[in-house]
């Protein structure tokens, strides 16, 4: 101090009035007289105590900070927008397969799908400008090995100059490779099974327990003449089956028992009364409870017409053999069995004519000879 005349950051620590210890720094100035002796010193004091407190929590803070860095699956980035340096996390290299990388932004930009870099860039603009509160985007990037993977980027201006202008961006980015193909996989097997659900010929839906649709395929909704949107939500009754109560209750026994069911019924439909045969069967969540119950429907109007048809005719023919009284008439199908006997022959088989049909004709003509 006597030797430069002056003294710049001495530090020195000091002990308060209240007994607690303050670290203090000194600069100050020597006067000398004509002949260079000293005079007079000036000297100021600086408690400096908080702000090395403050440099030591954030040293402390930064630390952990690259430590987390370091161990996090997640790569981090830290960008100084107005010297383009960026700084990238180990993790962040290794999921693009790269060892180090250049710490600039051309680093990332560069790797962007041309499919995505439009779409990522307006976004990340719009929050540079603020527009957006944060950025977020999926996008793919290119691996080391040429490939393509898909990342999640998020990030946020954590600085601004005096003007507003963006100083510093920090973030995160996450390899969602995985479950990127996992999505576009189960998009693709819904689409498949969205195409076979509405081609199928059979009406097919899924109620609630409270008797309320919750699904329809094209088939199902064209019975009822209304897209299959006007018939979602709403209930049995709503779409004028005759006992949206009974329905209900079918539905609520397939959930409560989890045993499926096979119903015959007469529905009425906007072009009129048709047939179907149903079968309910229960769904089961992911969380393994029964929850909803799956009804496939197929239209037997005309089976059952051919059946009602049949039975007329056999009848008719019934009544037609029993009128010829004198003769002894029997009908047998390939099997040689009796679908159709008059009473003359029932007499003379002396058995009534129902335990005669559907036996085989052989066993009233031959009996075995005695010993």
């Amino acid at each position: 101090f006597l030797a430069t005349g002056k003294t710049d950051r001495v530090f020195l620590e000091l002990r308060s009035k209240d007994g607690s210890q303050r670290l203090v720094e000194i600069k100050g100035r020597i006067a000398l007289d004509d002949q260079g002796a000293f005079q007079r010193t000036h000297c100021i004091l600086y408690d400096i105590t908080e702000r090395r407190r403050m440099e030591r929590a954030l040293r402390e803070s930064e630390e952990k900070y690259r430590l987390a860095m370091e161990v996090t699956q997640d790569g981090m980035w830290d960008w100084n927008i107005k010297s383009d340096h960026v700084y990238y996390s180990g993790a962040w290299s290794r999921i693009l397969g790269e060892k180090d990388v250049r710490s600039n932004y051309s680093t990332w930009e560069d790797r962007i799908h041309p499919d995505d870099k439009r779409r990522v860039l307006a976004s990340l603009h719009a929050h540079l400008k603020r527009d957006a509160s944060q950025w977020q985007e999926e996008h793919r990037l290119r691996h080391a090995d040429g490939s393509w993977i898909w990342v999640l980027g998020r990030g946020q201006i954590v600085e601004r100059d005096e003007c507003g202008e963006p100083v510093r961006m920090v973030g995160t980015m996450t390899d969602i490779h995985k479950r990127k193909l996992a999505d576009v996989a189960l998009r693709e097997s819904e689409q498949r099974y969205r195409l076979l659900f509405d081609s199928a010929e059979e009406l097919i839906s899924v109620f609630n327990r409270d008797g309320v649709c919750r699904l329809v395929n094209r088939c199902a909704a064209t019975f009822f003449n209304r897209d299959a949107d006007e018939l979602t939500d709403k209930s049995f009754t709503e779409l004028h089956f005759p006992d949206g109560s009974e329905y209900t209750r079918r539905v609520r026994e397939v959930i409560d028992t989890g045993i499926s069911r096979r119903y015959e019924d007469e529905v009425q439909f906007p072009a009129g009364k048709r047939w179907l045969q149903s079968r309910v069967y229960p769904i089961t969540s992911t969380e393994g409870k029964i929850d909803a119950a799956l009804i496939i429907s197929r239209d037997v109007t005309e089976r059952r017409a051919i059946e009602q048809a049949l039975r007329e005719n056999q009848e008719k023919l019934k009544a037609l053999i029993n009128a010829t009284a004198e003769d002894v008439v029997v009908l047998l199908n390939s099997e040689f069995e009796m679908e159709i006997v008059n009473e003359r022959a029932a007499r003379g088989f002396g058995r009534p004519v129902e335990q005669l049909i559907g036996h085989p004709i052989g066993c009233l003509l031959y009996t075995s000879p005695s010993p």
